[in-house]
C-alpha cells in the first residue's frame, strides 16, 4: 500500500479478515475516531489480534491522514502459532508509532485456559468442552497491567471468539478508562443483554451497531462524558 502497510494473504482466514478489515471497513469509524478525540498519543489495545489486519489497518488510517497523531497499538495474541504470524508480518514503524506485541489468553487475570486451535484461524477459540486432546495450554494476560501507565484506552477492540464476557465481567476498570470499545459478541456463548448493561455500567452508553448476523454481532461503543486528560 502507499502508506507501506504490505498486507499478506496466505488462507482463507486472511481473505476473510482482509475483505472486513480492508475492503469493508469495518472498522474505519472507531479507528478514525480515537485518532480524531485523542488528547495526545492515541492508545489502542486489540484484543484477538491474529495475525494483525486491525494493528495494520489503524497504521495505515494513521499513515495517510492523521501523521501528526503519536499512536501506541498493543496486541495481544494467544495462539503461539498465531502469535508467531503475527510477529512476522507486523510492519516497521515509523516515527511516532510504536507497538507491543504480547503472547497470553485475555479474559481472567490470572491462571491458564486452553485454546482449541480451529483449521480456521480467525474462529479459534477457548475449549468448550471436557476433551482437550489437541488443546494448547496458554496462561492469561493482565491487562490491568498492560495498560498500567496509560492516560486512556482510546479505543479498545476486543474480537476473542466467545471470551468476551469474561473481559466484561473481570475489567470494569479498564471499561471505565476506555473512550471507545469495539466487542464482537458470539451469541452461542454469551449472554448479550447482560454484556451490554455491565459494558454501559462502566460509562460506554452510546452502541452503534457495525455488522452482525444470527451468530454474531459488531458493536462500538462511545463513552458520552469526557475523562480526563
Amino acid at each position: 500500500m502507499p502508506t507501506g502497510i504490505n498486507v499478506s494473504i496466505t488462507n482463507m482466514a486472511d481473505w476473510a479478515l482482509l475483505r472486513e478489515v480492508f475492503l469493508s471497513g469495518e472498522y474505519d469509524l472507531a479507528i478514525r475516531s480515537a485518532l480524531e478525540e485523542s488528547i495526545g498519543k492515541c492508545h489502542i489495545l486489540d484484543l484477538g489480534a491474529n495475525v494483525g489486519f486491525f494493528a495494520q489497518r489503524a497504521l495505515h488510517i494513521r499513515r495517510a491522514g492523521f501523521e501528526q497523531v503519536p499512536i501506541e497499538i498493543t496486541c495481544v495474541e494467544g495462539l503461539p502459532c498465531t502469535y508467531s504470524e503475527l510477529q512476522r508480518r507486523f510492519p516497521a514503524l515509523l516515527p511516532n508509532e510504536s507497538a507491543h506485541l504480547l503472547h497470553g489468553l485475555v479474559g481472567l487475570r490470572k491462571g491458564s485456559a486452553i485454546l482449541q486451535p480451529n483449521p480456521f484461524h480467525a474462529m479459534t477459540g477457548l475449549s468448550r468442552s471436557m476433551n482437550t486432546r489437541g488443546g494448547i495450554e496458554v496462561a492469561f494476560c493482565d491487562l490491568s497491567r498492560v495498560i498500567e501507565g496509560w492516560r486512556a484506552v482510546d479505543l479498545l477492540k476486543c474480537d476473542i471468539e466467545g471470551a468476551e464476557e469474561l473481559v466484561i465481567d473481570n475489567y470494569p476498570d479498564l471499561l471505565r478508562r476506555t473512550r471507545l470499545a469495539i466487542f464482537e459478541f458470539h451469541l452461542d456463548r454469551i449472554d448479550y443483554n447482560q454484556c451490554i448493561a455491565k459494558i454501559s455500567a462502566c460509562g460506554l452508553c452510546h452502541r452503534t451497531h457495525l455488522q452482525g448476523d444470527k451468530y454474531t454481532k459488531v458493536e462500538l461503543f462511545r463513552r458520552i462524558e469526557l475523562l480526563d486528560a
